[in-house]
């Protein structure tokens, strides 16, 4: 047995590992289901940053499983350039904060284009 054998698995290993993973349920917390309240939300969070900031994406998810109470939000824009994370953020919670306040959690990352 080398040393190799050890820290890299085989390939048998690779299939074997990948075929019961597949076999795994999926948690309901990871299912996601639309309420209109939360997709209005959705839409409404979007058109602020698409147009408050000419982002060129927006990318927002309901990860609590459909009710809408927290959110993962991925915002491009070129008016990030030359600014902090802190800036960058201050800028996207300024333009949806009365969204944050109906929110349980938010998680946000800003990029520059």
């Amino acid at each position: 047995l080398s040393f190799w054998n050890v820290l890299l698995p085989s390939p048998n290993m690779l299939r074997h590992t990948s075929r019961l993973l597949q076999r795994i349920p999926v948690p309901l917390s990871r299912v996601s289901f639309s309420t209109s309240s939360s997709s209005d939300r959705e839409k409404v969070m979007h058109t602020k940053l698409t147009q408050g900031l000419g982002a060129s994406q927006v990318d927002i998810v309901d990860t609590s499983g459909g009710c809408g109470a927290m959110y993962q939000i991925l915002v491009v824009s070129s008016q990030f350039k030359g600014k902090s994370v802190l800036e960058q953020h201050k800028l996207v919670n300024s333009l949806i904060k009365d969204e944050i306040k109906e929110i349980h959690g938010l998680s946000l990352r800003t990029r520059a284009e």
